[in-house]
């Protein structure tokens, strides 16, 4: 045998390479992506969320034609949620390694979702259709209401994560001045139950916090009551 495979046998032409092997296998073994009930392509059409009115809201909108009789009433036409997550595997990924998003519409998932390692950021949007509704009753004497007034309302909010937890306290309305509007949503407390948040092996409690994401979509229509 000669010198130059002798020197491939010693330890210390081998060894560095045999543990950087080694600690990259680790390194793949010990990252384990786990997004249970998420899909890679956005919804279209989440499922109904049911929620009462929130904080801040109008519950009903005076007429501007004051007649006396039309008081518009506020329900929560629709709601809905979808959280996204985006995951960015490590450099030592050999296999399957890449970005991806993920999405969810069931909070669970989501809250489960984030004890992966590898996620980067964590978003979501909640959009909510405020309906506002006559409600004269039909033995009220006839009168005019030819004046525009507010009809609905669609608001888009922006998850933060961690906050904030509570509504800010200045108000906010539609263009005409009819109704306030919530500029944010109560804040979610959550408890991730498995652990790991951010590496941190322990129970953690999050607060999902609602921002509004953009000026509200507002809807005006002639009133109802007049007949």
């Amino acid at each position: 045998m000669n010198s130059g495979a002798k020197s491939l046998l010693k330890p210390a032409v081998w060894a560095p390479s045999l543990a950087a092997v080694i600690g990259i296998l680790a390194l793949n073994l010990s990252e384990t992506d786990f997004y249970f009930g998420g899909t890679t392509e956005k919804p279209t059409d989440p499922p109904p969320l049911t929620m009462g009115l929130p904080p801040g809201i109008s519950r009903e909108v005076v007429c501007p034609c004051a007649c006396e009789h039309c008081h518009h009433l506020a329900r929560v036409e629709s709601a809905a949620t979808i959280y996204q997550i985006d995951d960015a595997d490590g450099w030592y990924r050999l296999f399957w390694a890449g970005d991806d998003t993920y999405y969810f519409t069931d909070v669970s998932y989501f809250l489960t979702a984030l004890e992966n390692r590898t996620w980067r950021q964590a978003t979501g949007w909640r959009v909510l259709v405020i309906a506002f509704e006559r409600s004269c009753p039909e033995e009220e004497p006839r009168h005019e209401c030819s004046k525009e007034t507010l009809s609905r309302v669609t608001l888009t909010y922006r998850l933060v994560l961690g906050g904030p937890g509570a509504v800010p306290s200045m108000p906010m309305t539609d263009p005409k001045g009819l109704a306030t509007l919530p500029a944010a949503l109560p804040g979610e407390a959550m408890r991730l139950y498995e652990g790991h948040f951010r590496g941190e092996s322990q129970a953690a409690v999050l607060t999902l916090g609602w921002v509004l994401d953009g000026p509200p979509r507002v809807e005006y229509a002639s009133c109802a009551c007049g007949r």
